[in-house]
């Protein structure tokens, strides 16, 4: 079987580091994280770990880092992906770049300690974008991929609104995004996915133009209802001038009634909401679940793609705010015990 045409690449290259004092770290996993565009460009982030299991393993991983981080050294390399991307061009005639290409790393320390060097880089006009789909059925023509080896994955998201309508070979959707474990065979031009825009169901219409409708309607009612509660006197809207009365109010000492004229703690709460940081959001969710949370439910519940949540929670761990802890597939994040008083 072959396998993916990357990690080909890199381990040969790992195989081939000289270094008389310390040992090759243990490759773990490599992952292909897609994220799909709406333009049809594609947000490639490639991340590969290794397990650091004494001093000498670590030392060999802060040398491979500072290498692969100034583009010199071994690590997922981004010409494999030029390669692909001129071969890819020239098969569909579509013009192709690779862009934004980022290099970083981080070492997570918990149970185990892993070592991760992690390329990002955006593939442009990988997708065909028509009217109401967006396929990347041409996107791996010629094969160039390979196979993915037990110890790879690679996952396809689609756009913001979109979901599959196809996928060969067939697969799990895990958290909106198509995801192959290997080993996976695939046959050439696969893997080979088309999206669909999402309507409503019953309806048909796009979701941004129903959520339009439904503002309009629900904004109409708002105002049909202050027109006939008068709230809207002060625009001098559907109100007629009150009636003179003899009597005089007596002026009273009574205080105004309670909360009123200060905003409510569930406004508040929304209001800071959208004033957090990311960072701050991920610390606000994990204090709302006792601390601790999976990897996935962090995705699912800020909607972020997983390729950001990883990025980010990479950076949190570097700078000690949250802590990973890897069980199987799935990484469990917390916050740092606070320390005894």
């Amino acid at each position: 079987m072959r396998r993916a045409l990357l990690v080909g690449v890199l381990l040969a290259l790992l195989l081939g580091v000289a270094a008389p004092a310390a040992a090759t770290p243990t490759h773990e996993e490599t992952t292909f994280a897609v994220e799909i565009q709406e333009t049809g460009d594609a947000v490639w982030t490639v991340s590969t770990s290794y397990t650091l299991e004494s001093d000498a393993d670590r030392a060999a991983f802060d040398q491979l880092r500072s290498e692969f981080e100034a583009g010199t050294g071994p690590g997922p390399s981004v010409d494999t992906f030029r390669s692909a991307a001129d071969q890819v061009a020239a098969q569909t005639d579509r013009d192709m770049e690779i862009t934004a290409v980022d290099r970083s790393s981080s070492v997570t320390e918990s149970e185990n300690v892993t070592g991760t060097l992690t390329l990002t880089f955006t593939w442009t006009n990988f997708a065909v974008v028509t009217e109401k789909q967006v396929s990347v059925e041409s996107a791996f023509a010629g094969g160039w991929f390979g196979d993915l080896a037990a110890d790879q994955t690679l996952t396809i998201e689609p756009p913001s609104g979109y979901r599959v309508q196809t996928a060969t070979p067939s697969t799990d959707i895990v958290d909106g995004a198509l995801c192959w474990n290997g080993p996976q065979q695939f046959e050439a031009g696969e893997p080979g996915v088309v999206f669909e825009t999402v309507t409503v169901p019953g309806i048909g219409l796009d979701p941004m133009v129903a959520l339009g409708l439904l503002a309009a309607v629900v904004g109409g009612g708002l105002l049909l209802l202050g027109w006939r509660n008068g709230y809207l006197g002060g625009l001098g809207i559907g109100t007629a001038a009150p009636e003179e009365s003899d009597e005089t109010t007596p002026p009273t000492d009574e205080p105004p009634a309670a909360g009123a004229g200060e905003q409510s703690e569930s406004d508040t709460a929304a209001v800071d909401t959208d004033l957090l940081s990311d960072e701050e959001r991920v610390e606000r969710l994990l204090r709302e679940n006792d601390g601790r949370m999976k990897q996935a439910r962090i995705v699912e519940e800020t909607r972020w793609s997983n390729a950001k949540v990883s990025q980010l929670l990479s950076a949190m761990e570097a700078a000690g705010r949250v802590e990973k802890l890897r069980i199987g597939r799935e990484n469990l994040i917390s916050l740092p015990e606070e320390s005894e008083e």
